[in-house]
């Protein structure tokens, strides 16, 4: 019997559908579709009456996006479906980096700098005030899919190259140790969040992520556009490249499946 995996989100699924292209053969049982546009434009996802989801209205759409989706399969039948992997969905992790380029965290992220310094337990409450902010841009997804089992993998963590970019996580450099255990807290208080809300979250791959709590540099080198195809410029920090993608399906398939398996 093969498994229906609907994949969506934003221009971050690009990773996982190139990914997907170079490991599908390995799984025969599992079949992948993949319905993604840009972070600005996720607004136009909708789900009709026929519990159909997708973009259905290209009102004011850019020409490119329009040719894209008249390209492809632009709905999905939530009908066919057996569970829904949205990707990308937002953790606010930059709210933290640049809080952490101002101050300092007792007991956790110490420096020589001359900055002002806040009690861990207050840092502990910006996590979790980020973190449900965070939940809150998210909470849509949940009532796109209330009859699908749904899965969460977070947008991943800016690569160690943005360090070497001259803007204000090059500031951060000289404290990555520290960084790590910084950005470490709020992504547990963002799991938990989402997981009180009864939506399955897998954290990204600890394999893919530097002893600096960034991604790994080699992960977004040659990282592609959604739509066309193009190499993004070497200093987008932000997206990942198809190794990336094909870590985090070969860790997160696997689990769907046996979680559909456990609830059927």
């Amino acid at each position: 019997m093969t498994t229906r995996v609907l994949i969506t989100g934003s221009s971050h699924v690009a990773a996982l559908k190139l990914g997907w292209d170079q490991i599908s053969t390995e799984f025969p049982d599992i079949e992948c579709i993949f319905l993604a546009i840009s972070g600005p434009q996720l607004w136009r996802f909708s789900t009709n009456e026929k519990n159909e989801f997708g973009i259905f209205d290209f009102t004011d759409m850019s020409s490119t996006l329009r040719d894209h989706f008249a390209s492809i399969e632009s709905s999905v039948d939530l009908n066919t479906i057996d569970t829904v992997l949205v990707s990308g969905s937002k953790w606010e992790f930059q709210a933290v980096l640049r809080a952490l380029t101002k101050c300092d965290v007792d007991g956790l992220f110490t420096t020589d700098r001359d900055v002002p310094s806040i009690s861990l337990p207050m840092f502990e409450a910006f996590c979790a005030e980020v973190a449900e902010r965070a939940y809150r841009s998210n909470d849509y997804w949940a009532k796109h899919f209330q009859n699908v089992p749904l899965s969460f993998i977070p947008q991943p963590r800016l690569s160690e190259a943005s360090l070497n970019n001259e803007d204000q996580w090059h500031k951060l450099k000289s404290y990555t140790a520290n960084t790590a255990k910084a950005l470490s807290a709020l992504e547990k208080k963002y799991l938990d969040v989402v997981r009180a809300h009864d939506i399955r979250i897998f954290p990204q791959p600890s394999s893919t992520i530097a002893d600096n709590g960034f991604t790994k540099a080699e992960y977004s080198r040659n990282s592609v556009r959604l739509v066309g195809g193009d190499q993004h410029p070497e200093q987008d920090t932000a997206h990942m490249n198809q190794d990336y993608g094909e870590i985090v399906l070969r860790e997160i398939l696997p689990k769907m499946v046996s979680e559909l398996a456990r609830l059927s």
